[in-house]
């Protein structure tokens, strides 16, 4: 039986209203729009950030295409769509919209695609995908009132979301590529959602027409100091496409005609329901062959791993910018989904307007080029449910293709982790450095702390995953005066060098910092929490006062040693730089399960001294669990996280969270430290 594909009732009579449908008949003015670009794009690697924009006027025929091809290959499916109808009210903001998305058009789509992926011969409709809030990132508001929501995509179901009568018509192989499919690549594709507003049509109408001034108006831009480049992780582009024509032709200036292209098997499954058995793994020869083909396609300046030694003269005079005008709105919004798209590893990048108009976009790796597929009416778009499925079946089959390269490279390549050979030749050079000037690591952190002390520029690279600062940013320490240029003396680094985790103050970061003393670059480890929104600074602001509070009142043993506070100049985050500690009690728990922590008599009595200090100073913590209080490997303890501190409390205060203190360390089940 052909699988019915309903348009939406155009018949008011035949819709029916649902509960979250704007209320009342008062006409609310749209949210502004804001631009949503981040402190971490500035900082994507050569090798990852956006170069080029190109129209793409047959990407619609493309995906309509892999919908017919597919779709034709199993009419024996007897599966038919039912004919009820859910129709919102005009969204009056994007969470609006994404919830009249969800309801909607995606309900349809992730079905049908679904069904037509998995070859299901049931009447019931399985739902393999689903397109949903996939995570909150730390610099997205998500309220009801907002012109701008980008966490909602489309992921792949766990085999433990799927129903029994799934599974039962997979074979093992299927299975597991499945679930390998769902952890691998958790978000599929991601959707910039906006509210309907005349300032956001335009923006959605321009997409296609930004040129590459609009793209590097948006790179950091200190001047006298490039940082040194390594080559971050690259991902392939898929071989094929669900439409059919080789991915190598889409950096070529003339893209193949689109010929309609119906019945035709599909490749990523067979006919009983299974996807197809994985082709003969490459030869080690030729995967070798691949990666220096790739190598030849970087940039030059990627192919370099190492520097030479850092000496007094090779710390030039640095001129830090001003803070510029945002100059296009669309390109911001771009570089921001391109961005979310590098660091998820997606392909598909879908603008959506209201109810009233969407784009499609393509990223293409190799050429590091989007392709923007025609600006889509929604009211009058022919066929718009056939689009979508297109679109769901042309993602999974993208992110399939993808799964199985990755594969097919992991087990070509020997297993392993190693240390790539700048890092372990820092390690080294750390180790001898130390060594050299006669220091011992503790020494050093305080010999490095006097002289940071006097140095009011911190320039900040990311080094990690696809970051890897063309540019270092200026951050200017919080109170001091700037400058337009800093000596080579004024100024210190800082290289981010991974993620640890994020809370009320921003992101946490793995990072050392660099100064340069007496012809000698001296390395520290330390940690780097970074702010974004005016809650995140504010509250940093309110941490960093409390270290000041505690250092004025002799405070020093057991709480972190802090190296200041810092202003981005050319957007509004703020960095706190803190040395490292050790890990917290609830990382070095041995049993994961547990809600309970313990310690021996000689670390709890060193916390408790640290805490009655800390109370002697008028200081009471107000935020006291397990993640926030530390142990090194020497035993050295340490509290941190003063984000939720107050200061003057009463006696009776802080006599209840020196007791609570204890009863957490002996094993008492935690709770909130603010009773």
């Amino acid at each position: 039986m052909d699988i019915d594909v309903c348009e939406p009732p155009h018949s008011p009579a035949a819709a029916v209203r649902h509960p979250s449908s704007n209320r009342g008949t008062k006409r609310l003015c749209p949210p502004t729009l804001i631009p949503p670009l981040t402190f971490y794009d500035r900082h994507l690697a050569e090798n990852h950030r956006l170069k080029k924009v190109e129209p793409f006027p047959q990407l619609l025929a493309c995906i309509h295409q892999a919908e017919a091809r597919i779709r034709g290959s199993c009419r024996h499916a007897d599966a038919t769509l039912s004919r009820s109808e859910v129709r919102l009210g005009k969204p009056h903001d994007a969470y609006a919209a994404a919830m009249a998305y969800q309801a909607t058009e995606a309900q349809h789509a992730m079905r049908l695609a679904s069904s037509l992926l998995l070859r299901s011969k049931s009447p019931a409709w399985f739902v393999s995908i689903s397109w949903e809030q996939l995570n909150r990132s730390q610099w997205s508001i998500i309220e009801r009132n907002t012109a701008f929501i980008e966490d909602f995509g489309l992921r792949m179901k766990d085999l433990m979301e799927l129903e029994n009568r799934m599974l039962d018509k997979m074979d093992e192989e299927s299975r597991a590529i499945l679930h390998g499919m769902k952890h691998r690549l958790p978000a599929l594709a991601f959707w910039e959602i906006f509210c309907m507003s005349s300032e956001t049509e335009a923006v959605l109408k321009g997409l296609h027409v930004l040129s590459s001034d609009h793209l590097d108006h948006y790179k950091c831009r200190t001047k006298g100091c490039i940082s040194a480049p390594t080559v971050p992780p690259f991902h392939l582009d898929a071989t094929t496409t669900a439409w059919e024509f080789p991915i190598s032709s889409m950096s070529s200036a003339v893209v193949p005609k689109i010929k309609p292209c119906d019945n035709v098997k599909s490749d990523l499954f067979a006919s009983n329901g299974t996807f197809k058995r994985l082709p003969e793994l490459r030869s080690q020869q030729h995967l070798r062959q691949s990666m220096s083909d790739l190598d030849q396609r970087l940039p030059p300046a990627l192919n370099i791993v190492t520097s030479p030694s850092l000496t007094l003269n090779s710390w030039p005079n640095i001129i830090i910018p001003r803070r510029a005008a945002v100059k296009s709105m669309g390109s911001a919004f771009l570089l921001r989904a391109w961005a979310r798209a590098v660091e998820h590893d997606t392909t598909f990048i879908i603008f959506r307007c209201g109810d009233n108009f969407e784009r499609i976009a393509f990223r293409h790796r190799a050429s590091q080029t989007l392709y923007i597929s025609d600006l889509i009416n929604l009211s009058s778009y022919p066929s718009y449910r056939h689009l979508q499925t297109g679109l769901y079946l042309s993602i999974v089959h993208d992110a399939f293709e993808r799964f199985i390269q990755r594969k097919r490279s992991e087990e070509s390549v020997s297993q392993g982790t190693r240390n790539s050979p700048g890092e372990s030749s820092r390690r080294r050079y750390n180790t001898r450095l130390a060594a050299s000037i006669g220091m011992k690591e503790a020494q050093l952190s305080k010999c490095i702390k006097n002289h940071a002390d006097d140095r009011s520029l911190a320039l900040l690279e990311m080094h990690y995953d696809v970051y890897n600062s063309p540019v270092p940013a200026s951050f200017v320490r919080a109170g001091t005066k700037r400058k337009r240029s800093y000596g080579a003396d004024e100024y210190f680094k800082l290289i981010l060098t991974s993620e640890i985790g994020s809370g009320a103050t921003g992101v946490v970061h793995d990072a050392h910092l660099e100064v340069q003393v007496g012809g000698h670059t001296l390395r520290i480890g330390v940690v780097v929490k970074l702010a974004f929104t005016p809650e995140e600074v504010e509250s940093m602001r309110h941490e960093f006062s409390v270290y000041e509070h505690l250092a004025l009142r002799g405070v020093q043993e057991g709480i972190p040693l802090v190296f200041g506070l810092f202003e981005d100049v050319e957007t509004n985050a703020m960095a706190l730089v803190m040395n490292h500690v050790g890990r917290s009690l609830w990382d070095l728990r041995t049993d994961l399960d547990a809600i309970q922590v313990k310690v021996s008599s000689s670390v709890r009595d060193a916390y408790l001294m640290i805490l009655s200090n800390i109370h002697k100073a008028g200081v009471r913590h107000c935020d006291l669990r397990p993640e926030n209080l530390m142990l090194a490997d020497d035993e050295t303890v340490t509290i941190i996280d003063f984000d939720q501190a107050t200061i003057n409390t009463s006696t009776a205060a802080k006599k209840r969270e020196a007791n609570l203190l204890r009863d957490l360390l002996e094993g008492g089940i935690l709770y909130d430290s603010r009773r």
